[in-house]
C-alpha cells in the first residue's frame, strides 16, 4: 500500500488513486500524425544557388551586417527575414516579397558607411570601404518568398491570445507553433486567424501514461531493461553480449550503414570500427553504440514514415553505466527517507518516503504526474522505483518540492535494506536532506 500527502510533510497522507492497467487514449493528434498545418522541418527553405566562403559557424563581419540592417530598414515593406545558410557554405540569405534581382544588385553595390545601423556597439572603425559585391569573405543571395518580416509579426501577434508559444522560422518563412498535445479545435482556432502558409507547427507530445504500478524489476530485484539515457534501452543480456551491426538486417541498420559510408570529420565515431545495434522492445528506436576507454558514441534512429532517420542528432558520453530503464517518457525521481521520522527501524512496517522531481517544473509539485511506483520485497531487501510524467512546455528550474509518501510493508521490515532500484544495481537510501534533496 502507497500513501501521498500532497503539500507539506506535515499534511494527512492520503490513499492514491488505485492502480490501472488501462493506458488512456490520447486526444486529438499523436507523433506521425497528418496535421492541418505543416511540421517546421517539413517547409521547403529557398535555396540557393551560390556558394559561400564563411567557415563552420563563423560570423558575418559587423561592418557588412551594418550594410544590411540599414538596407533591410529602407524596405521594411517587402524585407522578410535573413539567415546564413550553412549548408551552402555560409552564404548570407536574404529575403524580400518583391523580384530579388533588383535588390541583390543594389545590395552589393554598397558599401560601408559611418551612418549605417550599427550591428555591434560601439560601432567598429571602416577598414574596409569595398562595396560588398567585392570583398571575398562574404557571400550574399536573395529570394523571394510571400510574406514580409512585418506580416509574420503581425500574424504572431494575432496568435498570441491562444496562448500557444511560438517563434518565426524566417528560413522557412513562417510562424513556428510550439503546440503541446495539439488538438482539431487547436488548428480551427489557429486558422481561423492566419493563413495556413504562413504557420508551421513543432508539436510534443506526451508519452502515453504507462500502466500501474510501475514494473521495471524482476521478482529479485534486478532491472528488466537498462538504460544509458535518452532513447537507449536495452535487454540486460544485450548489454552483456551486444549484437553486432553486422549481423543486423533491420530497416534502420540499412540506414545507418549508408551514413557510414557517408561519413565525414564531424561524423561521431570511427566509421570502419565496430558497432553495436540495440533495437527497443517496442520498436520505438534502434540505438547504435560504439565503445571505447574514454567514450562512446550513440546514433539513434527512429521511423518517420517507412524511412528510418537519425533522431535529435548523435552524441559522445562518457563510457555508460546502464542503470534501470523506466517506460519510455517517465522521468526518475530522487528518494530518501523523511527526515522527520527518520530511518525505520526492524519492527516498521510502514516506510516515511520523500521524492522530489529532478527536473525543471517550475517548482510545482508533482500531483497526478507521480506514477503508482513499483515496491518489491523479497526475503533479503526492499526495492522501491518512484517515477512521474513529465511536464511538458517551457519551465523554469527553482527547486522543486519533495512529496511525502508512506508505503507500507507486507511484514516487518527486520533487517532488509530498503534500496532505491531505479540504481544497478540498486543503492541503499539515505536520509533525505532538510529541504528534499538528497543527501549524497
Amino acid at each position: 500500500m502507497v500513501e501521498l500527502a500532497t503539500s507539506t510533510p506535515t499534511t494527512t497522507a492520503t490513499t492514491l488513486v488505485p492502480p490501472t492497467t488501462v493506458v488512456e487514449a490520447r486526444v486529438g493528434f499523436g507523433p506521425g500524425d497528418p496535421l492541418p498545418v505543416e511540421h517546421c522541418e517539413a517547409v521547403e527553405r529557398p535555396t540557393t544557388n551560390v556558394a559561400g566562403v564563411l567557415p563552420d559557424n563563423g560570423n558575418i563581419d559587423p561592418l557588412v551586417m551594418g550594410v544590411v540592417l540599414t538596407y533591410e530598414a529602407q524596405h521594411q515593406d517587402t524585407f522578410a527575414g535573413r539567415w546564413i545558410d550553412r549548408e551552402a557554405g555560409g552564404v548570407l540569405v536574404i529575403a524580400f516579397t518583391d523580384a530579388p534581382g533588383p535588390h541583390r544588385t543594389a545590395l552589393l553595390a554598397r558599401g560601408p558607411r559611418p551612418d549605417d545601423e550599427p550591428a555591434v556597439q560601439p560601432r567598429p572603425p571602416i577598414d574596409d570601404p569595398r562595396v560588398l559585391g567585392v570583398r571575398d569573405d562574404v557571400v550574399i543571395d536573395v529570394v523571394q518568398v510571400r510574406y514580409s518580416a512585418a506580416e509574420l509579426n503581425a500574424f504572431q501577434e494575432a496568435l498570441r491570445p491562444l496562448r500557444h508559444g511560438s517563434g518565426q522560422a524566417q528560413d522557412r518563412n513562417r510562424v513556428s507553433l510550439f503546440l503541446i498535445d495539439p488538438t482539431p479545435a487547436d488548428f480551427d482556432a489557429i486558422l481561423a486567424l492566419v493563413p495556413g502558409d504562413a504557420v508551421c507547427a513543432e508539436p510534443q507530445f506526451s508519452p502515453p501514461r504507462p500502466p500501474e504500478p510501475l514494473q521495471v524489476l524482476d521478482t529479485d530485484g534486478t532491472a528488466l531493461l537498462l538504460t544509458c539515457g535518452g532513447p537507449t534501452v536495452i535487454p540486460p543480456a544485450d548489454w552483456e553480449s551486444p549484437p553486432p551491426l553486422a549481423n543486423s538486417d533491420h530497416p534502420a541498420a540499412e540506414a545507418f550503414r549508408a551514413q557510414l559510408d557517408q561519413a565525414d570529420e564531424s561524423f561521431l565515431g570511427d566509421p570502419s570500427g565496430e558497432w553495436s545495434v540495440f533495437i527497443r522492445p517496442d520498436g520505438e528506436f534502434v540505438v547504435f553504440l560504439q565503445r571505447s576507454d574514454d567514450q562512446d558514441h550513440w546514433h539513434p534512429y527512429r521511423a518517420t514514415g517507412e524511412q528510418w532517420e537519425l533522431f535529435g542528432g548523435a552524441y559522445s558520453t562518457p563510457p555508460c553505466e546502464p542503470e534501470t530503464a523506466l517506460p519510455f517518457g517517465v522521468q526518475v525521481m530522487e528518494v530518501g527517507f523523511d527526515p522527520s521520522a527518520g530511518e525505520p527501524n526492524p519492527d516498521s512496517t510502514t516506510i516515511d518516503l520523500l521524492v522530489k522531481e529532478s527536473g525543471c517544473a517550475s517548482g510545482q509539485p508533482p500531483g497526478e504526474r507521480l506514477l503508482e511506483p513499483q515496491i518489491l520485497e523479497t526475503d533479503e531487501a526492499v526495492f522501491v522505483v518512484f517515477g512521474l510524467m513529465p511536464l511538458l512546455g517551457g519551465a523554469n528550474c527553482p527547486s522543486n518540492p519533495s512529496t511525502p509518501v508512506t508505503i507500507e510493508l507486507e511484514r516487518p521490515l527486520g533487517d532488509r535494506p530498503i534500496l532505491d532500484g531505479t540504481k544497478t544495481p540498486p543503492v541503499p537510501l539515505t536520509v533525505a536532506a532538510g529541504d528534499g534533496f538528497i543527501d549524497e
